[in-house]
């Protein structure tokens, strides 16, 4: 996270707690200067006027572990976590060296794992191979598809490329293993939908800190995100057009 998106944090936690309360694993906050008050977190603050990925960067680089699980901070846990599920998929990855397991199948993974059912193998050149949906890192991979001064998005985009440089280690589960609600605001506002949902439920948001979408705005941002999946843009399909080139050429 960074401190621009402080206002989350606090409703971010409280369905964090209250889904999975016996989460066996140290919760860690990464921010730009700012400390979040709650004595179950640690904050991770790396200094104001970095991009996403370098910030991301600093923050990986301070924690001692080879796989961390690595959420947004505008994804808000709908449902019960299953912690033995969480632990099972940990394992699997430690034991495959896989250098991503995501926890939510957008999208699904293509080819099955014998010995592990609940999960899949996502090949190289596929559309959205990896993202920034929920999943375990093993945290030298990440750390290898990050490049300074990309935003989420294009590291959503350019990272995806530079996947394919691993012919093998990507994973996904094909049922989610954490249910939550995937960004719940856009450019600095509130989606209309969701700013209604989560007022109701009393978990600590501040409306007054960012403005939230009209419903006709909301419309159209839930619309372009889905043709969005769906439909590769122009650059991307010119791009795996001549990664598949090149694979050819190669052969």
């Amino acid at each position: 996270s960074w401190d621009g998106y402080f206002d989350l944090w606090r409703p971010f936690f409280t369905l964090l707690h209250k889904h999975w309360p016996d989460c066996p694993f140290p919760l860690y906050l990464g921010t730009s200067t700012a400390k979040y008050d709650d004595p179950t977190v640690t904050s991770i603050p790396v200094g104001s006027g970095y991009d996403w990925s370098k910030c991301t960067r600093r923050q990986l680089e301070s924690l001692e572990t080879p796989y961390v699980l690595m959420m947004l901070e505008d994804f808000f846990l709908q449902d019960d976590v299953d912690n033995q599920g969480i632990l099972n998929c940990l394992k699997a990855a430690e034991e495959l060296k896989a250098g991503m397991v995501r926890l939510m199948p957008m999208p699904p993974p293509n080819t099955r794992v014998d010995k592990y059912p609940y999960l899949g193998i996502c090949n190289p050149h596929t559309f959205y191979r990896m993202d920034t949906q929920a999943a375990i890192w093993k945290v030298d991979t990440l750390l290898s598809l990050l490049v300074d001064g990309e935003t989420a998005w294009e590291f959503e985009i350019n990272g995806n490329e530079r996947s394919n440089d691993f012919t093998e280690g990507f994973y996904s589960t094909w049922k989610p293993f954490l249910t939550y609600k995937k960004h719940v605001v856009v450019q600095g506002k509130w989606f209309y939908d969701e700013a209604k949902r989560f007022a109701a439920m009393d978990i600590g948001c501040d409306f007054n800190c960012r403005g939230t979408l009209s419903f006709s705005q909301t419309l159209w941002w839930r619309t372009r995100d889905a043709v969005h999946k769906v439909i590769p843009s122009p650059r991307r399909r010119i791009k795996k057009l001549i990664s598949n080139m090149k694979i050819k050429e190669a052969k």
